[in-house]
């Protein structure tokens, strides 16, 4: 899934799909013109850093705060140094909420500030131009994308493969706080976390997602929370899906 060199540079294969906004909240914080200007869904800009904006918050809600937290002092500190030239809140209805540093710092939450690095990553992939304040800024996302891999690397070295397992075994390690990993559809893999409600979601060896069901669960739970997103899977193994449905009494 991973090549070798992959494994050293603890970097994830990740599929980039099409634009989707407003990843970490309903409203957001632009510090230029420009990137206001350009915020709109187009193009295939939901990759990896995306992904992280979105839910690494699920896995570490106090790093990612402290990320947030971190993004409005590089701003305060701009501010205090008179250049700051352009900051504004502004909601998914393109309404701007805030403007000027007193009212966006009065008014803006922890997850707006996290959401200004969608913007910034959307500029980055297109290639536009970013101010100096805005490559600051993606430094910090930068740093939040890395620790969102790791979450990801971690389930990958600690998943145990259902495929070659009887129904029964699979039911039996479904009800364990195991990391498991199977195959459906013939070129897709799937990683789900039964201790910790994730789902990872691969295709021909790139990620494609990564995050935790919003209804709550552990051990067989996750799986019926599984099966609910996936009802129709065509699994590789009938084992697999005979060994879901035990596990979850059906």
């Amino acid at each position: 899934m991973l090549s070798f060199r992959q494994w050293l540079l603890e970097y994830v294969a990740f599929a980039k799909g099409r634009d989707v906004d407003f990843t970490a909240s309903n409203a957001i914080v632009f510090f230029s013109k420009e990137g206001k200007a350009s915020y709109r869904e187009e193009g295939r800009t939901h990759g990896e850093y995306s992904h992280a904006v979105k839910h690494y918050m699920e896995f570490q809600p106090g790093n990612a705060l402290g990320f947030a937290a971190e993004i409005k002092g590089i701003v305060q500190k701009w501010e205090k140094e008179g250049g700051l030239d352009f900051i504004e809140l502004v909601d998914e209805n393109g309404r701007t909420l805030a403007r000027g540093w007193n009212q966006v710092n009065q008014l803006a939450r922890p997850l707006d500030w996290l959401c200004s690095l969608d913007y910034i990553n959307d500029i980055s992939v297109s290639k536009g131009r970013l101010s100096k304040l805005e490559v600051e800024i993606r430094r910090v996302g930068d740093k939040m994308r890395k620790l969102y891999d790791e979450e990801i690397v971690e389930r990958m070295k600690k998943a145990v493969d259902l495929d070659s397992m009887s129904a029964k075994d699979v039911a039996r390690i479904c009800r364990t706080n195991s990391v498991v990993k199977f195959r459906a559809n013939k070129n897709e893999e799937y990683c789900l976390d039964l201790k910790d409600n994730a789902i990872m979601m691969m295709r021909k060896g790139m990620v494609t997602t990564f995050f935790k069901f919003s209804r709550r669960g552990q051990q067989a739970e996750v799986i019926q929370n599984f099966m609910r997103k996936k009802p129709y899977l065509e699994y590789n193994s009938p084992d697999v899906k005979k060994g879901f449905e035990m596990a979850v009494g059906r």
